[in-house]
């Protein structure tokens, strides 16, 4: 039995991750740290958590001997410091994406992590998607189609939440980190730091996903960027592709990559995050004939996929999907759009 602690109980976590983990017979929630005392109470109650703590550094002077490793589910500007305490007092560690802000703040976590030899997972999901395995392994084997010649990913969505959602809101005072003191890239300019905020929370999902099917680092073409949209353009070694983005604080979502080849092309229509047992669409469309839709299977939640994972490597002290050093490509491959554009818009 693997023992676990929770780092945040706030919406994410009570929606994704919690749930996940706890239903989970080979691991146990053994703490929770949460700033919001009410809102931990309340959390330790429901799922039966033993301790609670509102400083995590408490949480482990009490528990290290003990703890396996953490989960860590709070606001983007407190992800590097706190999984940077963990891993320093050698804790392997699952953070949600994206694992820092900044490249720098990436790279010191990976030294610390591999200094310490641990399983450092960070949380992309949309890897775990049984669609997306279904398409990965018809890019490996489909040869009807031909070679890829292009791809489109439209990621214009809103926040991918459901509507009526239930979780428990508390009323306790949590002061956001103030916009000054914000950690960003020392070469960002500051006119550009909302943005940044936006397209790293966003995007990270997408280039992650990119490397993971092609299998490669694209050299950045074009870079266009404004609050209205966004458009990236890649190549590839032997193709190109486009990334269109724009993202809305609402419930719509409307997330499609769609890869021409030389005699048709396949679209996967990706579901929104919080879609349980639901995975992407997939259309096949060969030139001259019908198009073929691999049918929507019910599944495991790519969230619960990735929480198994994480259980695993914590048994075999091994990690194949998403580790540290993986996930530190998707921050640069970021940092260089942005490079990109700054670069073209002095």
């Amino acid at each position: 039995m693997k023992n676990i602690a929770f780092i945040g109980a706030g919406f994410t976590s009570q929606i994704f991750h919690l749930p996940n983990f706890y239903k989970k017979k080979n691991c146990r929630i053994i703490a929770l740290a949460e700033k919001r005392k009410k809102l931990g109470q309340y959390i330790c109650k429901k799922y039966k958590i033993k301790n609670f703590y509102s400083d995590y550094k408490e949480l482990l002077r009490n528990h290290k001997s003990e703890l396996h490793g953490v989960v860590i589910i709070v606001r983007r500007e407190e992800v590097f410091k706190i999984s940077k305490y963990f891993l320093k007092n050698k804790i392997n560690v699952f953070s949600e994406k994206p694992m820092a802000k900044t490249i720098s703040q990436c790279k010191e976590l990976v030294k610390l992590s591999q200094k310490n030899r641990l399983v450092y997972q960070v949380g992309n999901n949309k890897v775990f998607d049984e669609g997306i395995k279904i398409l990965q392994k018809l890019l490996k084997r489909n040869k009807n189609l031909g070679k890829i010649i292009y791809f489109r990913y439209e990621n214009i969505t809103g926040n991918g939440y459901l509507k009526n959602q239930k979780y428990y809101e508390s009323k306790d005072i949590y002061k956001k980190t103030d916009k000054k003191k914000r950690q960003y890239p020392y070469w960002l300019s500051s006119k550009f730091y909302d943005l940044f905020d936006e397209y790293l929370n966003t995007n990270i999902h997408t280039v992650n996903l990119l490397k993971f099917l092609f299998k490669e680092i694209p050299r950045i073409e074009y870079v266009k960027l404004s609050k209205i949209s966004q458009l990236v353009v890649f190549k590839y070694r032997n193709f190109f592709g486009t990334i269109e983005s724009k993202h809305y604080k609402d419930y719509d979502y409307d997330a499609n990559l769609k890869i021409f080849f030389e005699n048709g092309y396949i679209k996967i229509s990706l579901p929104p995050l919080q879609k349980k047992n639901r995975f992407s669409k997939i259309v096949i469309k060969k030139r001259n004939t019908k198009i073929n839709l691999v049918n929507e299977k019910k599944n495991k939640w790519s969230i619960e996929k990735q929480a198994n994972e994480y259980i695993d490597n914590l048994y075999s002290k091994k990690i194949n999907i998403n580790s540290c050093g993986s996930s530190l490509l998707d921050n640069l491959l970021i940092e260089n759009i942005f490079k990109f554009y700054e670069k073209k818009n002095i």
